[in-house]
């Protein structure tokens, strides 16, 4: 939505602030809060999913694509959006590689990379969906990317209700997992269990390393993490997109004209806050 707001389309920025705020209303339903969710933790989930929450993520779901549709016969015809993103800010694909490059950013310059797909976490595995891309790698192809990955988001949502179990929301084992607030609420042994995870951690082996990423909105989000034996980390450097993606301005704002460049950087969809080192 920013990034066409950018370009002159305010409407379209206020059709995707609507659905935001269904989705944050959403995340409320589920995890008690709309915007800094801490819902997903070591040993599983913080709240199990109610029927209520169920129902209105299928509410919401069964409806997004008609408005993903409205989305498309606004912009993807509009000759003022084409002209100010078709062959602006192109990103070739060896570029994209060299610079690392990562979401959909690169994926819109024909490099077909997910970690989703290469490295499955979670449940990514037992779902189907599409990677989508673009070989033309220029502001343009970087929109229909992102238009295209909310409809295979849909995908992913639809088949994990569908295919959701019953049963334990977390690990029952006590080292690795906090106890329900039940427990921290109405027994002393809970209570004292969730002050030591809070205050000591998980304590891993002295000299233990790794590194893991996920596929979030903006790409390949990394932690790199080593432990010096206490529930605190020796070293911890985290591998944002943001940071990776900004790297490319250099090359793709070249030859480009000054008025276009607040285009091409909505383009590249930065989040400042996590290219801040």
């Amino acid at each position: 939505g920013t990034m066409v707001m950018d370009a002159g389309a305010i409407s379209f920025f206020i059709w995707t602030f609507r659905e935001r705020e269904k989705i944050y209303d959403i995340m409320d339903q589920i995890a008690g809060h709309r915007f800094t969710v801490s819902h997903s933790r070591i040993g599983g989930v913080a709240n199990d999913l109610t029927s209520d929450a169920s129902a209105i993520i299928k509410e919401f779901i069964t409806k997004f694509p008609k408005e993903l549709k409205d989305w498309h016969g606004l912009l993807d015809r509009n000759r003022i959006f084409i002209d100010r993103n078709e062959n602006v800010g192109v990103l070739e694909t060896d570029k994209a590689l060299d610079i690392g490059a990562t979401g959909p950013v690169l994926r819109a310059s024909g490099f077909a990379v997910d970690q989703r797909i290469i490295a499955p976490y979670a449940k990514y595995d037992q779902v189907e969906f599409e990677v989508p891309t673009r070989l033309e790698g220029d502001n343009l192809a970087r929109y229909f990317v992102r238009m295209e990955e909310m409809k295979e988001s849909i995908r992913i949502i639809q088949q994990c209700l569908d295919k959701m179990p019953k049963g334990p929301i977390r690990s029952n084992n006590a080292k690795h997992s906090y106890p329900s607030k039940d427990e921290v609420y109405y027994s002393m042994e809970g209570m004292i269990h969730d002050f030591m995870m809070t205050d000591t951690g998980i304590c891993p082996p002295e000299g233990a390393e790794c590194y893991h990423a996920v596929e979030s909105p903006k790409g390949e989000l990394g932690y790199y993490i080593q432990s010096d034996g206490t529930g605190h980390p020796w070293r911890i450097k985290i591998n944002t997109p943001s940071f990776r993606n900004l790297q490319v301005l250099e090359n793709i704002l070249d030859g480009e004209m000054v008025a276009d460049t607040v285009v091409v950087i909505g383009g590249v969809d930065p989040v400042m806050g996590e290219a801040d080192k």
